[in-house]
């Protein structure tokens, strides 16, 4: 059966570089995040039958742009890309850190980061098998 799990959140950026032209206003810094995860039900994450913790959405989210300055810093597509590579990474490239090892997940299939930097736009990446 397929599965998705959706997590919405805020974040303000530290270090977000301002420019002409991004989506939102020059010195707001707030970003709405969306992350969608597609999967099947054969692969999920004891003891609680997770595809992933929703949490960890978050925390990325929040060690990476609010902790600290990101290289990925510099326009929604570019943390809606590096969201996904992310994500990407920790379900299909079997990572090695022990935090991350409970994560590689065959049955993933899709995985979608949407970033708003106003309150009617976002730029949106897919990565599908």
């Amino acid at each position: 059966m397929k599965m998705k799990i959706c997590r919405t959140g805020n974040f303000i950026g530290k270090g977000i570089i301002q420019k002409d032209g991004k989506c939102g206003p020059i010195g707001d810094v707030r970003f709405k995040y969306e992350v969608t995860i597609h999967g099947y039900d054969n692969h999920l994450i004891p003891p609680y039958d997770f595809i992933i913790d929703a949490l960890e959405i978050d925390k990325y989210f929040s060690d990476t742009y609010t902790k600290k300055k990101s290289k990925h810093a510099i326009s929604c597509e570019n943390m809606s890309l590096a969201a996904v590579s992310y994500f990407h990474d920790l379900f299909k490239n079997n990572p090695t850190k022990d935090t991350l090892a409970k994560y590689p997940n065959p049955s993933i299939y899709a995985i979608e980061c949407k970033i708003w930097g106003a309150k009617d736009r976002y730029v949106s990446s897919l990565w599908e098998q």
